[in-house]
Parts: structure tokens; C-alpha cells; sequence
């Protein structure tokens, strides 16, 4: 996601009489330029004199998302939802950090509920596709996964939920998709 995309998504989600505080935003300039470590550290440093910023928790719950570090990325989840309700982003971050511990039915959750709450964000959908996979709920998971049209992953995982459903036409009709995006 570019950094003018998250911003936006960032910006929609707070009230539209603020904007985000400077140090945030300079620490998601350096998320989207893959200075993990470094975003990392400007937030807890912002977060050293703004304990209470749920924007500053969740920015670092995302940043150490990105890091691969699941466990601390929901321990600022859980901070920042004492101190706002999460948002769809919030809940997307969370739900993906719960895939990653393998905890599917806790992903399914708040995958679920990041889907509600912006029913059109194609990553969103993807995740919880693939949350719906390893349940082995292949009817939900289609659905879902046939939703992401422009992903050569999401097509796969497609056609894999397909095969899984005794539907091997349209299963290779999927992969051949895949294929297609892939090459592109």
C-alpha cells in the first residue's frame, strides 16, 4: 500500500476536523519506504510523550506487523483498542497478525469484522479468504477469493478452494487466471 493510500485510509478514519500529528506521519513515510525499524522507533518515541495516542498504538501495532512480529503488534492492538474502538484498518492489521500465530478462528473474527466494516477493501477479503481456507470452509473462501480479480494469489487460492469444492472446470479456469496475472 503507497504511503499517499494510507494515509488517506488513515485520515478517513479520523474525525475530519484532524489531521494525524506530524511524527506519525513521518513515521508511515518511513513504513512505505521499508525503514521498519526506524518507523518503529519514532512511534515508540512519540509514544513516550503521547502514552494515550490510540493512532500512535496502532501505527505501531502495524509497523510491527509488517516486522513479522506478531505477538508484539497485538499487545499495541490491545492498548490502542483500551483506547479507541478499532477501526476496519485496525481490525484488518489484528486479523492478519492472528493468521500469522496460525490462530484462524480468531482471524476469522476480526477479518470478519474489518469486511463489515469496509466491505470493498480487496485486501481484507483476500486474508479472510485464506482464513477461510485453512478452516476448510472452501464455499466461504471462494466467495470471497472470487472477489480479488486482479491478484494472481487470491486467483490460486481460488482455484485450490474450487478443487476442494469437487468443481475442477472452474478450478483450472482459476488457475489458468492465476497463470494470466502472474505473467502480467
Amino acid at each position: 500500500m503507497s504511503a499517499a493510500v494510507l494515509l488517506a485510509v488513515l485520515l478517513s478514519q479520523i474525525s475530519p476536523s484532524t489531521t494525524p500529528p506530524a511524527p506519525l506521519v513521518s513515521a508511515q513515510s518511513l513504513l512505505d519506504a521499508g525503514r521498519l525499524q526506524d518507523a518503529a522507533k519514532a512511534i515508540q518515541a512519540y509514544l513516550g510523550d503521547h502514552a494515550n495516542s490510540a493512532d500512535g498504538h496502532y501505527l505501531l501495532a502495524y509497523a510491527l506487523f509488517r516486522e513479522g512480529n506478531a505477538r508484539p503488534s497485538l499487545e499495541e492492538f490491545a492498548k490502542a483498542s483500551a483506547l479507541r474502538a478499532p477501526r476496519p484498518l485496525d481490525l484488518q492489521v489484528a486479523g492478519c497478525d492472528y493468521f500469522l500465530l496460525e490462530d484462524y478462528a480468531k482471524a476469522d473474527e476480526l477479518l470478519t469484522l474489518a469486511a463489515q466494516g469496509n466491505p470493498s477493501d480487496l485486501t481484507t477479503l483476500y486474508f479472510l479468504g485464506r482464513t477461510k481456507y485453512n478452516r476448510k470452509r472452501f464455499g466461504d473462501a471462494a466467495r470471497l477469493l472470487a472477489q480479488c480479480p486482479a491478484s494472481a494469489v487470491a486467483r490460486n487460492y481460488l482455484g485450490l478452494s474450487l478443487e476442494q469444492l469437487g468443481r475442477p472446470e472452474e478450478a483450472l479456469t482459476a488457475y489458468h487466471e492465476a497463470i494470466a496475472l502472474d505473467a502480467n
